[in-house]
C-alpha cells in the first residue's frame, strides 16, 4: 500500500469503522438524516488530543460551553485519541462542531454535510510553522544529518506533525527509490512526539511552533518548556492554516448563525473581567477563511505516495 494515496487510505479506514475516543465515547451510529437542532438533545463539539488529555479538556471545555449556551445547545466537548476516530464520526455524521486540524479538514471540505464557520487564531494569527527539532546535546547539527535517524511524527494524517515535514525532507533527498533514508515513527499527539525526544528514544522530532504555547509549556511533566529548548534543525516557511471549526450543515440556518455570532464576539468575551474563557487556548476566530486550506489540499495531491506509508508497515511508536 505504499503508494495509496491518503484519501483512499482514510476512506479505507472510515469504512472500517473504528473508532478510539478518550472519555465516554461508543462506536458511531450509522448514517440517519440528523433532525433538527434541540436544546434538550446533548450535542458534541470534538477534537483530537494533542496535548495531554486531561488538561486539554479542562482548557477546552469552557469554550463549548460558550459555544453551546450562543446557539442554544446543549454542547459537550469529546476528545479523540486520533485523527482516524474524530474523522470517523464525522463520516457519521455524530458530531454536531468539530475543530480539525487543516489536513483533517482538506478531507471534509467538499462535503455539503458540513459547513465551515471559522479558523481558529492561535496568539492572533490563523496559521503556524512546522519544526523539525533535535535535543540540543543530540550530535544533529542540520537537517542533512538525519539520514539513518529515528523521526518521531505524530500521525500519516497530521499536516505538521507529518505531511509538511514529510515533503520537506523528500525535497532535501532524504527520500531514494520509494523509501525514506530516516526511520519514521508515529506516536500519536504532539506531546508524545517530543516526550519520546526528550527521554532520547527518538533523534528528532517533528511538530509546530506554537504547540508550546498550546501545552501551557508541559510536556511528560516537564514545565516552562519552548521552541528554545530545542535544537531548531528547520522551521518550515509555509503558513499552515490553523485549525477549522466547522458544523453539521443540518443544525440550521439560524443555529449557524448563532454560532458563527458567537465565534465572531468570542475574543471580545474572552478579555472580559473574570471570564472563564480566558484559560482557552484559542485567542479568537477568523470567518470566511476556508480558501486558506486549499493549498494543503494541493499540497496533498503534489505528493508521490513514497511520503504517505501505510501506517501499519512503519515503525511502532517508542514504548511512552
Amino acid at each position: 500500500m505504499a503508494r495509496t494515496t491518503v484519501r483512499m487510505l482514510v476512506l479505507f479506514l472510515l469504512l472500517a469503522g473504528s473508532v478510539n475516543a478518550w472519555g465516554a465515547g461508543r462506536p458511531a451510529a450509522a448514517p440517519a438524516p440528523a433532525p433538527a437542532a434541540d436544546p434538550d438533545r446533548p450535542a458534541t463539539l470534538g477534537m483530537v488530543a494533542y496535548a495531554d488529555p486531561r488538561s486539554q479538556y479542562e482548557q477546552t471545555a469552557p469554550l463549548a460551553e460558550y459555544l453551546g449556551r450562543k446557539a442554544g445547545l446543549n454542547l459537550h466537548l469529546k476528545l479523540y485519541a486520533d485523527y482516524f476516530s474524530l474523522l470517523s464520526d464525522i463520516d457519521h455524521e455524530s458530531l454536531d462542531v468539530a475543530i480539525v486540524s487543516p489536513l483533517v479538514y482538506t478531507f471534509c471540505m467538499d462535503d455539503p454535510a458540513l459547513t465551515f464557520l471559522a479558523t481558529s487564531l492561535e496568539a492572533g494569527k490563523p496559521f503556524y510553522h512546522g519544526a523539525l527539532l533535535a535535543r540540543k546535546d543530540s550530535p544533529l547539527l542540520s537537517v542533512r544529518d538525519l539520514a539513518g535517524r529515528t523521526i518521531a511524527f505524530v500521525d500519516p494524517y497530521s499536516a505538521s506533525g507529518y505531511v509538511y515535514p514529510a515533503a520537506f525532507l523528500l525535497g532535501q533527498g532524504l527520500v531514494r527509490d520509494g523509501k525514506p533514508l530516516y526511520k519514521p515513527v508515529f506516536c500519536g499527539s504532539h506531546e508524545k512526539v517530543l516526550r519520546a525526544l526528550l527521554e532520547g528514544k527518538v533523534d528528532a522530532a517533528a511538530t509546530y511552533d506554537s504547540f508550546f504555547a498550546f501545552a501551557g509549556h508541559q510536556v511528560g511533566g516537564r514545565g516552562n518548556l519552548s521552541l528554545t529548548d530545542f535544537r531548531v534543525l528547520k522551521l518550515l516557511p509555509e503558513q499552515i492554516p490553523s485549525d477549522a471549526v466547522v458544523c453539521r450543515s443540518a443544525l440550521g440556518p439560524e443555529v449557524i448563525r448563532a454560532l458563527e455570532t458567537a465565534l465572531h464576539q468570542y475574543e471580545q468575551d474572552r478579555t472580559a473581567a473574570g471570564s472563564p474563557l480566558a484559560g482557552v487556548f484559542y485567542s479568537g476566530f477568523k470567518p470566511g477563511n476556508q480558501a486558506a486550506y486549499v493549498a494543503v489540499k494541493t499540497l496533498l495531491e503534489r505528493l508521490p505516495g513514497d511520503v504517505q506509508p501505510d501506517p501499519d508497515e512503519a515503525a511502532p511508536a517508542p514504548d511512552q
